[in-house]
């Protein structure tokens, strides 16, 4: 009985772990829409370790609707590594080419792309024209989990700059802030006048003023002074692999040389797990190598520090040491060490713990707070924060949660007034706002039913009639299935009504959007998945969908003259076929009689040899573990 239970619980968790296993890399799409839409303008995905997602940004730049200048990427994420890779004028997406720009993707990373200038690429400093749509590939090669978040802003008033640097590896200040070492890319600055000054240790700082502006990029390329007076120092270990840190800074496992330090006193650390930290005070002579080389002494007590934080995620520092996110733990000698945790939108918190064994620490982040000033012309606007009321201006909010607030700002007879605003822990904020007069729009259509959007926002479906319309100049497009969308310029008069009749002309039967996934499609596998096909089609038609080979011979219908009435369709499909290419065709025809005729290529391949072998070898090691521990 035991050996039956043991066989089933092995299937059971060996059929679970292979249910989570994917061969495909998922392709998201995103459309920006000019002056400031983008459908989906935020976005979340998990991946885990090993998995990658391609985001597609497609821009649509349509004159009527406003001038396309850039669109902006920021990217937060939860892994420990990632790295990012970005793509031009992606056609095949199972193919995109190229990366023109790749690298580590830290948390957050903001991206601008320029539309009506050039994409300055790292580290070459080439300028590239970008296509759409534009591929932007994120790859988790860590060994953790995680989820990242996307957001996009479309024509926003920020800048870029890149900075090269010879040597590379510099330090890079903007307005005295740290922003990372060279070769580097920032994006999402405020326009206007900065100070940068690159630094590296040996050469001499360099500094230029730099003028940012929108939706463009800046280039800075500096060839550093020749070093004068330094020296180097070569630190070696026994045993090898000790973390080397100079005058507190890491630099690396020993053994390694280190050059271009300044003459004079420095403090060297070796640190390696088991051993007992060892500390000197070396001195550097101009032109030459100073020696070092030291024998570790094994630390005989260490105990177990565990950390937890709520919330958890925070990064973990002691004595100064990066010790992972928290929940997390490590091993520490006897005596007193000093902790700190630091999460975004969260005061840093400090302690000091005396180890006299193994310690559990449990810590509650407090929530970073700033304050927020708001004026209004005229004064008596409603004040909401995050859709949470507050009160009228002028006011003075105090102790709101730091990060990037929504304030709206709402009053009878004016358009409402929204925009983001960054909280800062322990400042104070500040923004005006002039109201502007508000009309009425009235919108109607032929026929009825139709979305319509103001400058690129989705306000309703007509008929429709919004009073809270800001006076000026619009872009207005009405949109329905089946239909050519409606697209003009409105002239809003304060404490007037706009009256719009767009009649709508019947469009042409079209398919777009064609993908297959995964593009290798796995037989003869003890966890076959369904093949996913997804495509929009413009009108209500009548839809075939069917697998083909190369040859053109028809080797299933998935789906037989059905009358889709929707733009979105997901076709499944799940058989054992010979190994080869094959191609998903679509065939949609309209009620006139009119055909629009799409296909997309993949492949079948059979699970090799090598993977059945590993998932008998995994099978039988955890039926293994299984019968110990009945």
């Amino acid at each position: 009985m035991r050996n039956i239970l043991s066989v089933f619980l092995c299937l059971v968790l060996f059929v679970t772990i292979l249910a989570n296993y994917s061969l495909a890399s998922p392709i998201i799409y995103v459309n920006i829409y000019p002056p400031k839409s983008a459908q989906p303008n935020s976005i979340n995905y998990y991946l885990k370790p090993g998995d990658d997602v391609l985001i597609l940004f497609r821009v649509n730049a349509i004159p009527a609707l406003g001038s396309m200048n850039s669109f902006f990427v920021t990217i937060t994420h939860s892994g420990d590594t990632l790295n990012y890779e970005i793509y031009n004028s992606v056609n095949n997406p199972n193919s995109p080419g190229s990366p023109i720009q790749k690298g580590g993707l830290s948390s957050p990373t903001s991206i601008l792309f320029p539309w009506d200038s050039d994409f300055v690429n790292l580290p070459t400093g080439q300028r590239t024209k970008l296509v759409s749509p534009v591929g932007l590939r994120i790859v988790n090669t860590g060994k953790k989990a995680g989820t990242i978040s996307i957001k996009i802003g479309v024509n926003e008033s920020v800048g870029g700059l890149v900075v090269n640097s010879k040597p590379s590896g510099a330090s890079v200040y903007v307005d005295n802030k740290f922003m990372g070492t060279t070769p580097l890319n920032i994006s999402g600055i405020k326009t206007g006048t900065h100070v940068v000054r690159i630094s590296y240790q040996g050469y001499a700082d360099r500094i230029r003023t730099v003028i940012i502006r929108p939706h463009r990029y800046e280039l800075i390329s500096e060839t550093l002074l020749a070093p004068v007076n330094t020296g180097s120092l070569y630190v070696d270990s026994n045993p090898r692999g000790a973390s080397i840190y100079l005058d507190g800074d890491y630099e690396g496992e020993t053994p390694r040389r280190i050059d271009f330090i300044p003459v004079g006193s420095h403090t060297v650390r070796l640190s390696k797990e088991g051993y007992r930290d060892y500390v000197q005070q070396v001195w550097i002579q101009a032109n030459q190598t100073t020696t070092i080389s030291i024998s570790l002494v094994v630390e005989a007590t260490r105990y177990k520090l565990s950390i937890n934080s709520n919330p958890s995620g925070a990064s973990v520092f002691v004595d100064g040491i990066p010790r992972g996110i928290t929940p997390t733990y490590t091993y520490v000698t006897p005596g007193y060490h000093q902790v700190k945790l630091e999460l975004e939108g969260y005061l840093d918190y400090e302690e000091t713990v005396h180890i006299t064994g193994d310690m559990l620490l449990n810590i509650n982040l407090q929530v970073a707070e700033g304050a927020l000033v708001v004026f209004s012309e005229p004064s008596g606007g409603d004040v909401y924060v995050d859709e949470r009321y507050y009160g009228r201006t002028p006011i003075t909010i105090q102790r709101i949660p730091a990060g990037r607030r929504i304030v709206t700002i709402k009053m009878p007879g004016y358009a409402d007034w929204t925009d983001d605003v960054l909280i800062e822990p322990g400042k104070i904020s500040q923004i005006s706002a002039t109201l502007k007069l508000a009309g009425t729009l009235q919108v109607s259509s032929s026929p009825s039913g139709a979305k319509v959007y103001l400058d690129g926002k989705d306000i309703g479906v007509t008929p429709l009639s919004n009073s809270g319309i800001p006076e000026g100049t619009h872009n207005l497009s009405v949109e329905l299935f089946g239909y050519k969308p409606w697209q003009g310029i409105v002239e809003i008069l304060p404490r007037q009504t706009t009256n719009i009749f767009a009649k709508l002309e019947p469009a042409p039967i079209d398919i777009s959007g064609l993908t297959v996934s995964p593009q290798v499609y796995k037989v003869k596998t003890p966890f076959k998945k369904d093949l996913s096909i997804n495509f929009t089609i413009t009108k209500p038609a009548t839809v075939t969908v069917e697998i083909r080979d190369m040859e053109d011979r028809i080797v299933d219908v998935l789906m037989s003259n059905f009358r889709s009435s929707v733009p979105k369709l997901e076709v499944k499909w799940k058989r054992d076929v010979s190994p080869g290419n094959y191609k998903v065709v679509v065939i949609a025809v309209d009620e006139d009689g009119s055909q629009a005729y799409r296909e997309a290529i993949f492949r079948v391949e059979e699970e090799s040899l090598l993977n059945w072998i590993l998932y008998g070898i995994f099978g039988l090691l955890i039926l293994w573990i299984i019968s110990i521990l009945l």
